[in-house]
């Protein structure tokens, strides 16, 4: 569940960026252990 919300809004947050990005511009993603494993 947390992985599939964790692309969901990435690609959302992707297709937001090649719209609205200007050129040369950079977007990064920090990503979550919690989106590939459980913790503790």
């Amino acid at each position: 569940m947390v992985f599939k919300q964790s692309v969901n809004s990435t690609l959302i947050v992707a297709s937001l960026a090649s719209k609205y990005l200007k050129e040369n511009g950079l977007l990064t993603f920090s990503g979550a252990a919690a989106a590939l494993d459980a913790t503790p």
